[in-house]
């Protein structure tokens, strides 16, 4: 397993639900850093909105030797003697690579196996439960950091940002707009469905075969 490998599956682990001890973020990146800080992470992702743990960042970073790991944990943004990038921090490496007595304070181990699974040891994402205590895995965040990493993918993006927002909310009202087509039909076929058990019940039963044909021959008799 090689540190690329890692680390896609370090971003594929950043999106994974709290149902599979996951972080859940709706953004993971790799290879991402500040412009002024000198730190940089393997894998950050960002989780918005409520749910387990709150909003925030979550730093994954790929160790697949023990030297890196050494010389890593005692960078100051990792020590905890400055704050660094990621509300929350886990190393990722081959199963048995790094043992948890070794982990700075507050920080998660993840287990990659050698089919690709992902064993999380400990960390945040193995409490996904509402109202769960998260304050041993919170870190201090440079947000100036988290925000310069932000901005530079949007600057990425081209030099008219505001024209994709602009495309974005054009295409979210197209969404938006189909959807209640999509539920009015649904409603039509309801009502629909409604009548026709309706008109079933209440239509009159049809007149049995004998019936008829002895109305029919006693007219012929008749005439």
């Amino acid at each position: 397993m090689n540190h690329a490998y890692l680390t896609a599956l370090a971003i594929r682990w950043l999106r994974r639900p709290p149902s599979r001890s996951g972080p859940n973020c709706q953004l993971a990146l790799s290879e991402v850093g500040g412009v002024h800080t000198g730190e940089r992470a393997d894998a950050w992702g960002y989780r918005y909105g409520p749910g387990a743990g709150g909003p925030g960042s979550t730093l994954v970073e790929v160790k697949v030797s023990r030297s890196d790991f050494l010389a890593d944990r005692k960078k100051p943004h990792r020590n905890g003697e400055r704050a660094g990038i990621g509300q929350y921090r886990y190393y990722l490496c081959p199963a048995d690579l790094i043992q948890p007595d070794e982990l700075p304070a507050g920080w998660g181990l993840v287990y990659a196996s050698g089919k690709g699974r992902l064993k999380v040891i400990q960390g945040h994402a193995l409490s996904p439960a509402w109202g769960a205590d998260y304050t041993p895995w919170v870190h201090p965040v440079d947000d100036a950091c988290e925000k310069e990493i932000l901005a530079h993918l949007l600057a990425r993006l081209g030099p008219d940002v505001d024209a994709l927002n602009a495309q974005f909310r054009q295409h979210m009202k197209q969404a938006d707009r189909m959807h209640a087509v999509e539920m009015e039909l649904r409603r039509a076929r309801l009502e629909l469905a409604r009548l026709r058990r309706r008109v079933a019940r209440e239509a009159p039963a049809d007149p049995s075969p004998q019936m008829a044909g002895s109305s029919t021959g006693d007219s012929i008799d008749g005439a």
